[in-house]
């Protein structure tokens, strides 16, 4: 798998489909106002003639296929799978854990554990133009692992892992720029975290300090209980 720069690619298609649908849009509104105006009548007499024109049928049905096949051809050529992400560096490993109603992120080469607390929802740290491999897992039920900004939505599951990789282009702290798609109980709502894209010399000297912060609490501490403190 390679990695995936889900925004541009979706803006990528987008950028496409937006003026061919408002163009197809005013093409028929045009010919249903024309229509209409032109050929108008005062009378109540139900008019004769001809109803149907094969040729223009034909014609407009060829057009609205071609258009069609060109937009699957797009839309599967800019699907996951093609390498159009910048990246560069050596890949960061995180592997996502969620349960009902909290994620956790560990980074095994780092030593570091992120997780929810009583006071802080989870960070998401990532270097920027750098292809982070995802390992996602489930303790409890469906979830999904989603990133509004980037485009991006995968499902992970219990008992098994989930693989994909990402690139995040742009430096930025996203407050709540994560959260589960999945509806998974009544804290589904506040199942999110924070998506820290960093400079990578920045990130670097973080991830040179993960390991004694990580030392500090253990892993298990307050993942399963929701943020209220209350019982999962």
């Amino acid at each position: 798998m390679k990695p995936i720069d889900t925004r541009n690619q979706f803006f990528d298609v987008w950028n496409v489909y937006w003026p061919i649908a408002l163009a197809v849009f005013l093409v028929i509104l045009t010919a249903v106002l024309f229509l209409a105006l032109r050929y108008r009548s005062k009378s109540r007499e139900i008019p004769t003639g001809k109803d149907e024109s094969t040729p223009l049928e034909v014609g407009y049905a060829i057009g609205l296929a071609c258009i069609a096949a060109f937009l699957v051809f797009l839309t599967f050529s800019r699907m996951p799978g093609s390498e159009d992400a910048d990246a560069t560096g050596k890949p960061v490993d995180v592997r996502v854990t969620a349960a009902r109603w909290n994620w956790r992120f560990q980074y095994p080469d780092l030593c570091f554990v992120e997780q929810v607390t009583k006071e802080h929802v989870p960070v998401l740290r990532v270097p920027v133009d750098t292809k982070i491999e995802f390992t996602g897992s489930s303790l409890d039920v469906i979830h999904s692992f989603f990133v509004p900004e980037e485009r991006f939505k995968r499902d992970v599951f219990p008992n098994q892992h989930t693989r994909w990789e990402m690139v995040f282009e742009d430096p930025g702290n996203h407050a709540a720029g994560g959260e589960c798609a999945e509806f998974c109980g009544l804290e589904h709502s506040n199942m999110n975290f924070d998506v820290l894209v960093m400079p990578k010399a920045e990130f670097k000297a973080w991830a040179a300090g993960a390991a004694s912060e990580t030392a500090k609490t253990r892993v298990e501490d307050g993942f399963l209980r929701p943020r209220d403190g209350g019982a999962a």
